[in-house]
């Protein structure tokens, strides 16, 4: 059961949640463990891909930018913290590109530099507004 799993997630050891480095980001695996795989990676700092903690945060902005936001900022501050707050941002930028700097104002200082740096990347990068 997928519930037992997740909850069993914090239990495991540094070494067992870096053989799930490879395999985190498949989509075989339900956004609610990956989310719980990196967050316990991410307190325990196992390093994990940058683009596991990217796209796990695209990916949760899809269903919900507020949900998302909510799960990152429960993350330790430091590198896997702003990589989904990156994610975060490039959904929310793509998706409703209007919303993007009131949603930015919420966000305290360290995560609104990790979200700039993703506006700053599409509009130089990309030609993105």
């Amino acid at each position: 059961d997928m519930r037992q799993a997740i909850d069993m997630i914090p239990s495991i050891s540094a070494q067992q949640l870096e053989s799930l480095r490879e395999r985190i980001s498949s989509p075989t695996y339900p956004i609610e463990f990956q989310a719980a795989v990196l967050a316990e990676a991410a307190k325990k700092d196992v390093k994990f891909y940058p683009h596991s903690y990217a796209n796990l945060g695209y990916q949760m902005a899809r269903g919900g930018s507020a949900a998302a936001t909510q799960w990152a900022k429960a993350l330790p501050e430091g590198k896997p913290r702003d990589l989904v707050i990156r994610g975060v941002t490039a959904h929310i930028q793509a998706a409703d590109p209007e919303q993007v700097g009131k949603w930015m104002e919420g966000l305290d200082a360290a995560d609104r530099r990790a979200a700039e740096q993703v506006i700053h990347h599409i509009r130089t990068v990309h030609g993105g507004k």
